[in-house]
């Protein structure tokens, strides 16, 4: 098979990634599985270990971003330290119970129910979970951009 047809079958296959970064799931973590299934067929032809490296140094970035965008968010927004851990225990539970998008209604509800007993004042407890909805939002942009550098990359490394 040509590495043309190859780059565009896997390129294809990377773009279920950018859907599912949208819906917040680790698309880059799965786009980064689809490179490493390529380079072992292609026999490390078009796509070198070094090239590998810095796909896998985008997709461990896009981790990070998941993992701390929404509590970065509430953190600016005035949540305590507490709130944060509700959050991260709404967030855990809301995507066991209503995947993909329950970790944002969980991670929110983790904050106000938290915010909201320790201070009794709905206007802060609503700041600070709104703060981790704006964070998490802005978590996915950055990686929706992620992921776009990242198959861009993917090609032009395997063009050539």
């Amino acid at each position: 098979m040509s590495n043309t047809i190859l780059l565009l079958i896997f390129s294809a296959l990377m773009l279920l990634g950018i859907f599912g970064t949208a819906l917040s799931l680790p698309g880059l973590a799965y786009m980064f599985f689809i490179s490493l299934i390529y380079i072992f067929i292609d026999k490390f032809h078009h796509l070198s270990a070094m090239e590998l490296i810095y796909l896998g140094i985008i997709a461990l970035i896009s981790i990070a971003v998941d993992h701390f965008s929404g509590l970065l968010g509430a953190k600016i927004s005035g949540a305590t330290r507490n709130g944060i851990i509700g959050g991260v225990i709404g967030f855990l539970l809301g995507l066991i119970l209503f995947p993909p998008l329950g970790g944002f209604i969980g991670l929110f509800l983790g904050i106000f129910i938290i915010e909201i007993t320790n201070f009794a004042h709905w206007k802060k407890a609503i700041k600070a979970a709104s703060g981790s909805l704006l964070g998490s939002l802005t978590g996915i942009l950055i990686n929706m951009f992620l992921a776009a550098v990242f198959i861009i990359l993917f090609v032009l490394f395997g063009i050539r």
